[in-house]
């Protein structure tokens, strides 16, 4: 099932997508993470070691 909204629909079609996540100081760290559609959300992830899951 593709998400109803059309710029979700757009994104469901995608393996990628390019997440922005920022420092403390406030400088943007644009990184690829994997996007899957589960039928209602699109869903993302990557590695729990990874540098933007620490920017939380």
């Amino acid at each position: 099932m593709v998400p109803t909204h059309p710029d979700l629909a757009e994104l469901a079609r995608s393996m990628f997508v390019l997440l922005t996540t920022y420092r403390r100081d406030g400088e943007a760290v644009p990184t690829p993470v994997w996007i899957a559609d589960d039928g209602e959300r699109l869903l993302v992830t990557t590695g729990a070691a990874s540098g933007k899951v620490k920017r939380r």
